[in-house]
């Protein structure tokens, strides 16, 4: 199965929906499992992807020799 990258917006939505069927705590148990696993990766995509908005952000202000901004981890 091919998956498209997601945006930002639409990991968070769905990173939402699985924390909403967690928290609802009517799953089989099996099924929490999944749920867990999906939103531990999808948590990474958006870690990944913030990461990489930091590192284009570094990138612009250090071409662009602005020394008064600072990149905060």
């Amino acid at each position: 199965m091919e998956q498209k990258n997601k945006s930002f917006e639409e990991i968070l939505d769905e990173l939402k929906t699985v924390v909403s069927e967690l928290e609802n705590n009517q799953l089989p148990l099996d099924l929490a499992i999944a749920n867990f696993e999906k939103g531990i990766n999808l948590t990474k995509q958006a870690e990944q992807q913030l990461q990489d908005i930091k590192n284009k952000v570094t990138k612009i202000v250090q071409d662009n020799k602005i020394s008064d901004f600072s990149v905060n981890e």
